[in-house]
């Protein structure tokens, strides 16, 4: 497994996850991106400094081959340089979830992070009803700090969210 940069091939990959009515559940948003409008995010490759915002697409690459498989992505959002700190995001597609990938990503996340990015902090918003990333984030040492009330509203009710974070 690694992680890259997007490229214009995963425009299809970026289209299925954030079309996911499944993932604006986590990810607050409201409506459906374009096609157009993805492939405009792709190709403008922001910076992490000027934008707050690092997307990198999870490879499976095949063994003994140059092939890969796009599986998810792994976001660093509300960066930080000052406090040293970022949100963590991991979104895997279904059919590679529970085969753990997720805490792998979040391994080859966490040393980009702290070793390029020199970051010191990372946390994350967690859904109370989402145990398989609680689960992914305590077995990598993160704890967690807090419970915020009715945080996100989420299939016609307010769910509460834990604040996942782990120091480095």
């Amino acid at each position: 497994m690694h992680l890259r940069p997007l490229e214009p091939e995963d425009l299809d990959l970026l289209y299925e996850i954030e079309n996911s009515p499944e993932t604006w559940d986590v990810t607050l948003s409201d409506a459906p991106y374009s096609r157009f409008k993805l492939r405009q995010y792709i190709s403008a490759g922001a910076d992490i400094h000027a934008c707050g915002e690092l997307r990198l697409v999870i490879a499976l690459r095949e063994k003994g081959s140059e092939k890969e498989t796009a599986i998810g992505l792994a976001d660093l959002t509300a960066f930080c340089s000052l406090s040293a700190k970022a949100e963590v995001g991991i979104i895997l597609l279904p059919e590679f979830r529970g085969l753990h990938h997720g805490g792998h990503a979040l391994s080859l996340l966490e040393n980009l992070a702290v070793s390029r990015l020199r970051i010191h902090q990372l946390y994350a918003h967690i859904p109370v009803s989402n145990e398989a990333s609680k689960t992914i984030f305590q077995k990598a040492g993160y704890q967690r700090v807090a419970t915020l009330p009715d945080w996100h509203f989420r299939r016609g009710t307010y769910e509460d969210v834990e604040l996942w974070n782990k120091f480095f």
